[in-house]
């Protein structure tokens, strides 16, 4: 942990799972999670830690009373990140594109994976850079405990 941070509002242009390929992304303010508690992962499809957490990760998501997004780094169309996580049944988990890397800049998300831990405050929490063990009981309780409390 560390000591909270405030977080101006941004735009996260999110991608649905479902529904019209063609009409996203579509822009979602960081404000309107405001009172929920949230990660944000960053991660790309070319990123081997990433894949290999990321099935973990969409588990974790799945029960969380977390809002779990996972922000793709790809310079790819969103519609391919959109069919890559299909493919890969990535269903748990919102899904966000920051193909310009501005959102990856403003967080300096320089490393992949990197995990930014938000309050429902919006303030950042905490960080982690690399690959997270989602199940791990403890891990799992611990992020609960810190981000589920006012």
């Amino acid at each position: 942990t560390k000591p909270a941070q405030a977080i101006d509002d941004f735009d996260l242009m999110m991608i649905k799972l479902e529904g019209d390929a063609d009409t996203q992304p579509a822009p979602v303010k960081f404000s309107s999670f405001k009172g929920k508690p949230m990660i944000l992962h960053f991660w790309a499809t070319w990123c081997g830690p990433c894949l290999s957490e990321m099935p973990a990760y969409n588990r974790f998501a799945r029960n969380s009373k977390i809002t779990n997004i996972a922000v793709c780094v790809d310079k790819m169309p969103p519609q391919k990140i959109r069919q890559f996580c299909q493919e890969k049944g990535i269903t748990n988990l919102q899904l966000a594109v920051d193909s310009a890397s501005a959102l990856s800049r403003r967080f300096r998300a320089d490393t992949l994976p990197t995990t930014v831990f938000i309050n429902g405050k919006g303030q950042e929490i905490g960080r982690i850079i690399g690959p997270v063990d989602w199940l791990h009981t403890q891990a799992s309780a611990l992020l609960e405990k810190h981000l589920l409390v006012d």
